[in-house]
Formats: structure tokens, sequence, C-alpha cells
């Protein structure tokens, strides 16, 4: 049987290190990351913080080049793994499947990819309700 879905860090303690992490594996396996900004409502509310409207979901934007369906899949593999490294002490990660973190993290999978456009977006929940959009 699969192994309980860990519970997953706290959102704002998860984001930067997350970031920074998730660019340092993708350059490492040859994908240049152009820039990561951080967009919509948490965007918002870091330039307007007394208009007292807060923020749902933080979105973070990777400017990378999507060229091929490799490319795709390895962001997604990189973003995956990623998340093992913030799973609680003493999880015994070795027993966490691909599928077990999906099943556990992650709320939404979408890809574009035509002639127009070409992106992908992995929504991360978590339990402190603010999702992260990679």
């Amino acid at each position: 049987s699969a192994p309980a879905a860990p519970r997953a860090p706290s959102c704002l303690s998860l984001t930067l290190s997350l970031s920074q992490v998730v660019r340092s594996r993708l350059e490492k396996k040859g994908v240049p990351v152009h820039n990561v900004r951080l967009n919509g409502s948490a965007a918002s509310h870091v330039l307007h913080q007394d208009s007292g409207l807060g923020y749902k979901d933080l979105d973070l934007i990777f400017g990378v080049d999507l060229k091929t369906e490799d490319v795709f899949q390895l962001v997604k593999d990189v973003v995956m793994d990623c998340l093992l490294d913030f799973l609680p002490e003493g999880v015994n990660k070795d027993k966490i499947t691909p599928m077990t973190l999906k099943e556990a993290y992650v709320q939404k999978l979408v890809k574009v990819c035509n002639e127009t456009d070409r992106w992908s977006l992995i929504s991360l929940s978590n339990n402190s309700g603010k999702n992260v959009e990679l």
C-alpha cells in the first residue's frame, strides 16, 4: 500500500526556498532560467500591502524556453523532485513515489503547447490554503 500523504510545509516558508531550489536544479539539468517573477495577487499585495486585499495564491513564473516535450517533462520532474527536499524531517523519502507526491501536493497540472502559446502550470496545494503556482 502507498504511504500516507505527508503534511505540506507552510506556503510562505516554502515559496522562496522552493523557487531557489527549482531554479538551481533546472539550470544544473541544462534548462536556463531567464528570470523568476512573482505574479498575480501576491505581487499586488507586495506593492500595496496597505490595500487590505491580501492574496490568495503565490504565482511564480519561471522564464524558461519550453522548446520540446522533453523540456516540459523535465521541468515537471524537477519540481516534483524538489518537493522531496521540503518534506518534514523523519519522513522516509525512499518510500514516496512521484505518484504519491502528485496526489499529496498537485492540485492542478496544465500544459499549453501550440504555435502561438507554450506554457505549463503546476499548482501545489498545502495546508494553509494558499497554493503555490509555478
